[in-house]
């Protein structure tokens, strides 16, 4: 079917693909905990009740992945149906061209989404729905004083907490971007 010295090089796509969305899977799986930032007392930006999504994860995904890579395959495919690309692979002129335009942006977005996470993780600025999802422990923490609050604990979902400490522009916004790119 093809000759096998193209494998090596499919191989290398592979691990640079692995290598690029390893921050993303460290971080998703909650492996990695955001930077623990302190806040002020009457800091009324993050003290928003939390309101889920209007844009449902699936929907985001569909739209940024799936409709665009059915647009390249049916345009690569075009494109060589018509004769407009040649390929000299031994894989064949529509899974070469296919394999490099869905290959290119799957990359793309794996490096996309990885250095938003670093960013997101390495800064931990404060969601404007933190203090409702973590539940800090009002009791320990002094308040009168208008002092930078460092050290409090959260008493609501561990998960939704580590969220909250998370914000970086707007969320999902670099998944669009890269994705309609």
């Amino acid at each position: 079917m093809f000759e096998a010295r193209g494998v090596p090089f499919v191989l290398l796509d592979v691990v640079c693909l692995v290598i690029g969305g390893l921050p993303l899977a460290a971080f998703n799986l909650g492996k990695i905990r955001p930077y623990q930032r302190g806040f002020f007392c009457n800091d009324e930006s993050i003290q928003y009740p939390f309101h889920h999504g209007t844009i449902s994860s699936t929907v985001l995904y569909t739209v940024g992945f799936a409709l665009p890579i059915s647009c390249m395959i049916l345009g690569e495919c075009l494109s060589v149906y018509l004769k407009r690309i040649k390929s000299k692979s031994s894989f064949g002129s529509y899974v070469s061209c296919v394999y490099k335009a869905v290959g290119t942006f799957l990359f793309g977005a794996a490096m996309s989404q990885s250095l938003t996470d670093i960013a997101k993780y390495s800064i931990g600025r404060l969601r404007p729905h933190f203090l409702d999802v973590c539940k800090p422990d009002w009791k320990l923490i002094n308040c009168s004083s208008g002092e930078y609050i460092e050290n409090f604990t959260c008493t609501g979902d561990l998960k939704m907490a580590n969220e909250g400490r998370c914000v970086y522009g707007v969320e999902g916004e670099h998944v669009l971007r890269i994705c309609h790119i």
